[in-house]
């Protein structure tokens, strides 16, 4: 995909997205075959690891370590879910930013446009680096605690070990290779595309308020080189941009119907996992081996809730500013007609667009600051317990 190019390219590395031009052939055979494999293990790895908490319902610190790892499975097995059963939609979705009104037209709209690719690439590379590290720090010490012991790096319940080397490296790659490492990749990848969307909403409502204040120039300059009719023109200029904002409206509101599920999940799980992964931390040695992989897990949940936040906020600003660049222009230049359907716009821009979780929670910098008091109320509870 052009837009978003890393995180779609991930998800075509982990068998969840096929190339667009693979639409037909043996690539694409090969490759539906590649994603039954990479799902069909993922799946199977979540479940597995259900039955063992299960099993672990009696006591406590034992359900705690148990359902540590098994919430980000269930989490990535729903993003994997949403990716394959929504592809259609979220293609359609991206074609609209293919559109002539949302390509840009002037030097500034192409630094808006840059400007949101760079921003892009570098949440990317870093929310990549940290979840990579934290899958590296657990797999190098998977290495050296668990293969010369013959032990999984995580609790599972496998009805069909016979304690064979076979199964043996069978189960390890499994959960080394595709239940962390292609899980991870997977939660990076949808994380980022989340993010990204919201980014990509910020840059056109950036670049809408560009041309709205610069609309009598534009007008100015349309004036010189054609001969129209004066009203026919600022009307046809203002449709454009009427047309543009319902076009960026229509593009957050599908976005945030295609992820909202997602998100609230994601949401609820950030919460039980801060929570738990503070418990953990505070029950271990800092020699622990697994304390710098849970430290890192930590880091990795908090960002990703925090990225969700951070730019759902950014778009409720974004999209409140509309009305106010409105001002910025000279708008008396402008006919009676074409001033009250400004009015109209600077009404509508009082309803911010916003990014849900759920359909319930609005994403802003106060929804984060109430999922980090709901953990540390939680962890005080389980803390006491």
């Amino acid at each position: 995909m052009k837009v978003l190019p890393f995180s779609f390219g991930l998800f075509t590395f982990c068998g969840v997205w096929r190339p667009l031009s693979w639409s037909t052939g043996w690539k694409k055979v090969i490759y539906d075959f590649y994603s039954i494999f990479v799902v069909s293990c993922l799946y199977s790895y979540g479940l597995m690891e259900f039955a063992d908490t299960i099993r672990s319902l009696d006591e406590i610190s034992e359900f705690i370590n148990a359902s540590f790892m098994l919430v980000s499975v269930i989490n990535t097995s729903c993003k994997t879910a949403n990716l394959l059963i929504k592809r259609d939609q979220l293609i359609e979705l991206l074609s609209i930013l293919d559109n002539n009104l949302c390509r840009s037209r002037s030097g500034h709209e192409d630094l808006i446009q840059a400007e949101c690719g760079r921003r892009v690439k570098i949440n990317f590379l870093f929310f990549f680096c940290i979840v990579e590290t934290a899958v590296m720090t657990s797999t190098v010490s998977s290495i050296f605690e668990n293969i010369p012991e013959r032990t999984l790096p995580f609790r599972v319940w496998v009805p069909y070990y016979n304690n064979s080397e076979l199964a043996y490296w069978c189960l390890y790659l499994q959960q080394v290779i595709v239940g962390h490492g292609f899980q991870s990749t997977i939660a990076i990848g949808n994380d980022t595309l989340v993010a990204g969307m919201m980014l990509l909403t910020c840059a056109q409502l950036q670049i809408l308020k560009h041309r709205q204040e610069n609309l009598p120039r534009v007008l100015e300059e349309i004036r010189k080189e054609q001969n129209l009719d004066d009203n026919t023109l600022q009307r046809q200029l203002l449709n454009e941009i009427i047309y543009h904002h319902k076009t960026i409206l229509k593009f957050a509101t599908t976005a945030n119907d295609l992820f909202s599920t997602i998100i609230f999940i994601q949401y609820a799980i950030s919460c039980y996992v801060l929570c738990i992964s503070v418990y953990r931390v505070a029950q271990m040695e800092v020699t622990n081996p697994e304390y710098p992989f849970t430290v890192f897990y930590l880091l990795c949940m908090t960002t990703q809730i925090f990225y969700f936040c951070w730019y759902g906020n950014e778009v409720i600003l974004e999209s409140s500013s509309i009305g106010e660049s409105l001002y910025q222009m000279t708008w008396t230049d402008l006919n009676t007609s074409v001033q009250k359907d400004l009015i109209m716009i600077m009404n509508r821009t009082t309803h911010p667009i916003v990014f849900t979780s759920g359909k319930i929670i609005i994403l802003s910098v106060e929804s984060f600051k109430g999922i980090m008091k709901l953990s540390y109320t939680a962890f005080n509870v389980l803390q006491q317990t």
